[in-house]
């Protein structure tokens, strides 16, 4: 970036922060606007979120910070931390794929990260790389977890529901004194379908019929 740039800020707090000096929006806000001075960018807009425990993945803030970047109304967006503009290396990479396919600059200044110069672009490339990395192994972690639910006869889509007379079939035997593994052998053996469309029944199966019934 050059001297007399557009740029916008970003500075974010979650609820229980605000009063520290350190994350405070002051203090963030004032880290940044000092930068713009040192470097002669134009300091559009200061965007700013304050997120509690319960809305954490909303930030229009940020979104609006992102929006007026790719629009062209500001040449890049500049933060005073990196846990201020993002939540995870998933996010950051996203944020930062963004701004290198729309030619925007994104500087944290604890980083000393900054798109425009070859350091920073070597630096946001291995972000790039992790997050990349981070979604594969997301992605892994979560077909090996879908994998073993299935064997187990969880459902992991939409939820199903057994017909009233297997339902009713459970209930009866349960009442009759049989235990949870010789009421699941019962239908193991006759092959009835879980509500999940599992081909095999355990007694964490019958437990979860009985507390649903």
């Amino acid at each position: 970036m050059h001297q007399g740039d557009r740029v916008v800020g970003y500075v974010r707090v979650s609820t229980d922060e605000q009063g520290s000096s350190g994350h405070s929006l002051e203090a963030q806000t004032a880290a940044i606007e000092s930068e713009c001075i040192r470097r002669g960018w134009t300091l559009l807009q200061v965007f700013q979120d304050i997120a509690s425990a319960a809305t954490t993945r909303k930030r229009p803030g940020y979104d609006h910070a992102v929006a007026a970047c790719e629009s062209g109304d500001a040449q890049g967006v500049v933060a005073a931390k990196l846990d201020r503009i993002s939540r995870s290396v998933v996010d950051f990479g996203s944020l930062l794929q963004r701004a290198q396919s729309k030619r925007f600059n994104v500087c944290v200044l604890d980083l000393d990260l900054d798109l425009s110069t070859p350091m920073g672009e070597a630096m946001a490339n291995m972000a790039v790389t992790f997050a990349q990395l981070e979604r594969r192994l997301i992605g892994q972690r979560t077909v090996a977890a879908m994998t073993v639910a299935k064997k187990k006869g969880i459902h992991c889509g939409r939820p199903r529901v057994l017909p009233a007379s297997v339902v009713k079939t459970i209930k009866r035997q349960r009442a009759q004194g049989k235990t949870l593994q010789a009421i699941a052998a019962y239908f193991n053996a006759k092959a009835i379908p879980t509500a999940h469309g599992g081909s095999q029944w355990y007694t964490s199966t019958i437990r979860a019929v009985l507390r649903a019934a």
